[in-house]
């Protein structure tokens, strides 16, 4: 499986002026973590970083102003734009701690998954936990924590009975 990095970011681009031209920062928001991830995948993990502390200062500002592009509604099944708000930036925090788990800090990378993993609990987004247990799993086994990776599995298992999401 390849994937053309520069069209990524080309198209990742093109999104973030869009948004910014219809003034929807959630979406803006989301989008730079989005880039964030893929500079991670590249192995660049200081522009990474900085994407992802770009887009988490866009989504933690409370009066968020702005609208927010009919996709995330769906994305989240969830129509409260301030619940919302909440969960884009969960996911994001969810990719910023590929950052460390990518440079070796596990620790801070379950710390950061359990955050994200809190928040998409709260407004029951199974999409998200069921990444976010796939990921958390391969950070407990990493430290040394087998049991903590298997009952993460199995409440992952749960969540997608039926292999709706088809990751695993």
């Amino acid at each position: 499986w390849e994937v053309n990095w520069h069209s990524c970011l080309y198209y990742i681009d093109k999104s973030i002026s869009l948004a910014k031209k219809l003034n929807y920062r959630l979406d803006e928001g989301k989008l730079l973590g989005t880039k964030a991830e893929i500079y991670n995948r590249k192995g660049l993990y200081a522009k990474s970083l900085d994407f992802n502390l770009e887009a988490l200062n866009m989504l933690n500002d409370r009066e968020l102003p702005g609208g927010i592009g009919s996709f995330w509604r769906s994305w989240y099944v969830n129509e409260n734009p301030q619940e919302i708000q909440l969960l884009a930036t969960a996911d994001v925090t969810r990719t910023f701690s590929f950052v460390f788990g990518s440079v070796g800090n596990y620790q801070k990378a379950l710390s950061m998954s359990l955050e994200a993993k809190a928040v998409m609990e709260k407004f029951h987004w199974n999409h998200g936990l069921f990444l976010i247990n796939s990921y958390t799993a391969g950070l407990y086994l990493r430290l040394g924590k087998p049991d903590s990776a298997l009952i993460t599995i199995r409440e992952g298992a749960n969540i997608d009975p039926n292999r709706k999401y088809k990751y695993w």
